[in-house]
């Protein structure tokens, strides 16, 4: 993803500005921060034997909204200034 996200970056840099292109790499950060533990716990699940996909899926979902939930609530909550990008 690295220079495909760069050429991403720069093109909504330019064409929209940098607010916009910054708040869309944070984004992509957030979301990058939330799937690594969920592969860790991937790796120590196979590692034990477990396959159940249903599983698979609650696991996914509770490590994606353990990180979207609090930014939601920073967002909605109005607290926007202690956002530093």
């Amino acid at each position: 993803a690295g220079p495909g996200l760069l050429a991403v970056t720069l093109f909504v840099n330019v064409c929209f500005g940098t607010h916009v292109g910054w708040t869309m790499l944070a984004y992509y950060a957030i979301y990058h921060f939330a799937k690594q533990p969920f592969g860790i716990l991937c790796l120590y699940k196979a590692r034990c034997g477990e396959h159940c996909p249903r599983e698979h899926q609650w696991d996914y979902w509770t490590c994606i909204a353990g990180a979207a939930i609090p930014t939601l609530i920073n967002h909605v909550g109005g607290q926007r200034e202690h956002l530093g990008w």
